[in-house]
């Protein structure tokens, strides 16, 4: 919500807890009912009343005060119950600590509540900075509830994420996200991304603005089931309401105050004396420095070291493919297994050597004939056989053990493979070509033959297949195959393919069935493609009820297509935070899923969203000088016009940061929008200069915008008054201090002992308000303290009298300097007049407003000569100083009267004379 707005309720959530419960939390209101009701039993029941409202209206901005009430409350009535003595006495010292601690934190909260309903922009949580923010035409795309009707041909351009975790029901395994980065795309595709293009003619819709701001936010969640016909409504205060809350509270706090002191001190017959309070604390911080620890060079250093090792374990230049294997023959018989192996090596290198771990290992190596013992088995348990430079014939050759079938690994795929077996059904080999890195062997069956197999028993192959189906302009569909079972080892398995589908996956095969023949290498989790599919008004997919694999189907809707699905029931995607919403299928085996596709009628839109608006103005005493940042996304190139001010003339024009040339005519000035997004700067200046009322120049757009920043820069010359504009914009606090200190100063000349009159505390003011409010209060300070000096009896030891005298000469010092300070102050420096907001100070003044639909606003300053400051500072400074002409020696006479200092021999009072005018005050 914008800044002075407040969300009081949510209606129509039956299920939800509401911002009403949220806010106001249900033990602040048992605490404010317990509060009022103590009240109420004491005071009356008009007065509970009261303290419900003023707590009420107040305790959500200040919980704590809830509590210090309470405190009040408690104190007040110990205090007034307590029996004589020393209990009564604590009792009151206590009530004393409980009023002052909840004064202390009245002061602030009451202070910074008159400040928000004056001027609401300073809220909490209120940022903004929309030329800062990323700009693009690649928003994500909507859920179907909010995705819109196509935009005058169709909808806008989308751009997410199509990676597999988006568009399967699980994550998928470890290792599976590189290997479909690596998936080759051809055509129209793109890798892993779906980028919607549109045909020749298209006119897209660009939306409006992206807003750029960031103001007071109020979470809202539910729990429950709500239906689709379910309607909410958010009931919010607005700013003039908030405003007249704000005060309510105040006014009924300070009428509760003045109650509650009432009837624990019995005010105004008596006020509570200020406890003193004495203590004395110390703070003692050990530095612990570290010495520094002698050190001693290392010979050779690390650096050496590691220069010494990298030339020793370089990798020679062939590297990787120092090694491979043209050829390799296979034998399986009915207990030995042979292998030859046609190695070529450019260099001496350590060659892979296949295996099948915990079925078969080589039990003798030969190498050109001659037998090799040499062996390697690295961390993996894979084993590795050392060869020079040259062509080779590697030689292995084991025996199998009683295994039903036999997963033959080969860490280095050969270029060609021939297999002859005996007993034995291979399979992973096409055309003399090894399909994966592992090549099975599965035992014959012999009727009367029983064979000992292995303990564990071998799974049939399993898959989990998902198809991602993508319909933009182009239709597309990404397959991932996952292993289920077996867990090790290779397999095939064949996956048909949808009707109109065609594969473009380098390596992946179209037979002439319609089906894809996947060979699953051992180590793998899963293959994956891409294929394209042509367009057609109804698409049909079905799970085979007797395959060994299972499906999930995810469907990407681009808005330009309407697609209703009969069939198989939908499920919620597992991904939500994908950036785009898809359709997701579980279908059962057998279950069909039929999808009748349409093209939505077109719908008009806007080609053009002004994101960001900056307008900058330097005002200077006879032109102004103005700057114009716009960040923009547009669908279509053509021509756009902006009004400027007419006697614009304009510095420079660029986009994207390239200066071109142009220039207005008549005010106006056509630029040539390009597609995308972009950014235009434009800088002019005008003959106008500084006024009494100076305004940002007309422009205007020519289109609704969003994210408007506006700032008006002053010389440092005038004196900034008062500042007006919509939106956020700058806070001057100083005429709100300056009525509350008009106030102050009217009770204070009407009290009987008042050591200044009305309008001597109100020249006072006017003339510190603009310097330091500090400055002013130790110096009403002072002069109070020196009226109390001025008839006190100074019946005292000797020692207190003298440090009373020091600490009233400290004191005066202090004020008298303060004071004089302000005169220098006054006529060299600027006035403060207390701007506040984001981004602004004296001289620089900044407003915000999140949309306009025509012309820019136009804020503007009410600023005169800071020589009118001057002027002024000057009469308070001669007033000042016919005034101090008189507080001095009413001060002095003051300070001295029974006497300045007292020595170690006291004068008897009666031979004192008299002080004349120490009682008379110094007007």
């Amino acid at each position: 919500l914008p800044p002075g707005h407040r969300l009081l309720a949510v209606v129509g959530a039956d299920d939800a807890p509401s911002a009403w419960i949220e806010r106001w939390q249900l033990l602040d209101l048992f605490l404010v009912l317990i509060a009022s009701l103590a009240i109420g039993k004491l005071l009356g029941w008009r007065w509970g009343a009261v303290a419900l409202a003023a707590l009420a209206l107040t305790h959500h901005d200040e919980h704590q005060l809830v509590w210090l009430w309470l405190n009040v409350i408690l104190a007040a009535l110990l205090a007034r119950e307590a029996p004589e003595g020393t209990l009564r006495k604590v009792a009151s010292v206590y009530r004393g600590v409980a009023f002052a601690l909840l004064v202390i934190m009245l002061i602030p909260f009451v202070a910074n509540q008159a400040r928000l309903a004056i001027y609401p922009q300073l809220d909490r949580d209120v940022a903004y900075g929309a030329l800062d923010q990323a700009v693009r035409l690649d928003m994500p795309a909507a859920t179907p509830a909010d995705v819109p009707v196509a935009a005058t041909e169709i909808a806008p351009a989308l751009e997410g994420d199509a990676g597999a975790n988006a568009s399967g029901s699980r994550a998928l395994p470890q290792g599976m996200e590189d290997k479909l980065q690596d998936v080759v795309v051809t055509g129209s595709m793109l890798k892993r991304k779906i980028r919607e293009r549109y045909a020749a003619g298209t006119v897209m819709q660009t939306g409006p603005g992206i807003p750029g701001w960031n103001f007071v936010r109020h979470g809202y969640h539910w729990s429950g089931p709500v239906d689709a016909a379910q309607k909410l409504r958010f009931v919010v205060m607005t700013p003039p309401w908030l405003s007249l809350w704000r005060l309510a509270g105040i006014v009924l706090l300070a009428v509760l105050l003045a109650a509650l002191v009432r009837f624990a001190y019995g005010w105004p017959r008596h006020f509570p004396r200020i406890p003193r309070f004495g203590a004395a604390a110390a703070l003692v911080v050990l530095a612990v420095s570290s010495l520094p620890v002698a050190g001693r060079a290392d010979t050779p250093d690390a650096a050496l070291l590691q220069e010494l090792k990298s030339r020793l374990t370089r990798a020679p230049e062939c590297a990787p493919a120092c090694a491979e294997i043209t050829g390799a023959r296979v034998v399986a018989s009915q207990g030995t297994l042979d292998i030859e192996l046609d190695v070529s090596t450019l260099t001496t290198v350590a060659v892979p050597i296949p295996a099948a771990e915990g079925r078969w290992e080589p039990e003798a190596i030969s190498i050109d004939g001659q037998t090799n013992g040499g062996l390697y088995r690295d961390v993996e348990r894979r084993l590795w056989v050392p060869l020079r430079s040259g062509t080779h014939e590697v030689r292995l050759t084991g025996r199998i053990i009683a295994a039903e079938s036999v997963q033959l690994v080969f860490p280095q795929l050969p270029r060609a493979i021939d297999v002859r077996s005996d007993g034995w059904e291979f399979s992973g080999v096409n055309d003399g070509r090894l399909l994966t890195n592992t090549l099975e062997l599965v035992r014959k069956s012999r009727p009367g033959q029983a064979t000992r197999l292995e303990a564990s028993m071998q799974f049939p192959p399993f898959v989990r297949v998902t198809r991602r189906i993508e319909l933009g302009i182009d239709w597309g569909i990404h397959t991932v195959v996952e292993r289920v079972a077996p867990e090790r080892g290779a397999f095939t398995v064949i996956v048909p393919l949808l009707a109109r589908e065609s594969v473009l996956t380098e390596g992946i095969e179209m037979r002439a069935d319609g089906t894809v023949l996947v060979a699953m290498p051992a180590g793998e989790s899963g293959v994956a493609w891409q294929s394209s599919l042509a367009r057609g008004e109804r698409l049909e997919l079905r799970s085979a009820s007797d395959a060994a694999r299972v499906e999930v189907w995810t469907f990407t809707v681009s808005p330009q297509w309407s697609v209703q699905f009969e069939g198989t029931p939908e499920v919620l995607p597992a991904e939500l935070t994908s950036g785009e919403w898809s359709y997701e299928f579980h279908p059962r085996a057998g279950e069909a899923l039929a999808l009748e596709v349409t093209r939505p009628a077109a719908a008009q839109g806007t080609t053009l969203a002004w994101d960001a608006a900056s307008l900058q103005t330097q005002i200077g005493k006879r032109s102004t000088s103005t700057s114009l940042q716009l960040r923009y996304r547009s669908t279509q190139g053509g021509r756009h016009t902006l009004r400027l001010p007419a006697d614009a003339r304009v510095n420079s024009v660029s986009v994207d940061g390239q200066s071109i040339a142009l220039r207005p005519q008549n005010g106006e000035l056509a630029i040539a929008l390009l597609p995308g997004a972009h950014a235009l700067d434009v800088s002019w200046q005008s003959d106008a200069g500084i006024r009494f009322v100076s305004r940002t120049p007309p422009v205007d757009l020519g289109h609704a915008a969003s994210n408007i920043q506006m700032q008006i820069n002053v010389p440092q010359d005038r004196w900034v008054l008062y500042a007006f504009g919509p939106g956020v914009g700058p806070a001057i606090l100083f005429w709100g201090e300056l009525l509350i200190f008009i106030v102050a100063a009217v009770l204070l000349g009407r009290m009987r002992r008042s050591p200044l009159k009305t309008q001597e505390w109100l020249l006072l003011g006017f003339g510190l308000s603009t310097f330091s409010w500090a400055a002013l209060f130790t110096f009403a300070v002072w002069m109070f303290v020196m009226r109390w000096r001025s008839s006190w009896d100074a019946n005292v030891s000797t020692s207190h009298f003298n440090s009373i005298q020091a600490g009233l000469v400290v004191l005066s010092i202090v004020a008298l300097v303060s004071l004089l300070a302000a005169i220098p102050y006054g006529l060299l420096a600027s006035p403060d007049m207390r701007i506040q907001g984001p981004g602004n100070h004296a001289f620089s003044l900044n407003w915000f407003v999140d949309q306009t639909s025509g012309p820019l606003p136009q804020p503007g300053v009410l600023n005169v000569s800071l020589w009118w400051y001057k002027l002024a500072m000057l009469a308070w400074a001669l007033w000042l100083s016919f005034a101090l002409l008189r507080w001095l020696p009413w001060a002095w006479r003051a300070l001295t009267a029974n006497g300045f200092w007292r020595g170690s021999i006291r004068v008897p009072a009666a031979a004192r004379p008299p002080v004349p005018g120490a009682g008379v005050n110094p007007g």
